[in-house]
């Protein structure tokens, strides 16, 4: 069990065949400051849109807490 307030574990963005990202993992804990950053076109936007539930992983899984928010369904993701 972790303190995590976000985990993000083996997450690879795909657009369809166009990998974006892969195997990205990491922790956010409660009171921290994290900063996504990098170049233009490296993956910032798509990265967010997943942590926000807008695009489904190609593979891995994102927890809020205890809850397992890439096999959640829209109405809890609320």
């Amino acid at each position: 069990m972790t303190d995590a307030v976000i985990s993000v574990r083996n997450l690879t963005m795909a657009y369809g065949s166009r990998l974006i990202q892969q195997d990205v993992s990491f922790d956010v804990m409660r009171g921290d400051i994290f900063v996504i950053m990098g170049g233009s076109g490296c993956g910032k936007s798509t990265l967010l849109q997943h942590l926000l539930g807008l695009l489904e992983p190609a593979k891995g899984e994102i927890l809020y807490g205890e809850q397992n928010f890439t096999r959640s369904g829209p109405s809890e993701r609320q």
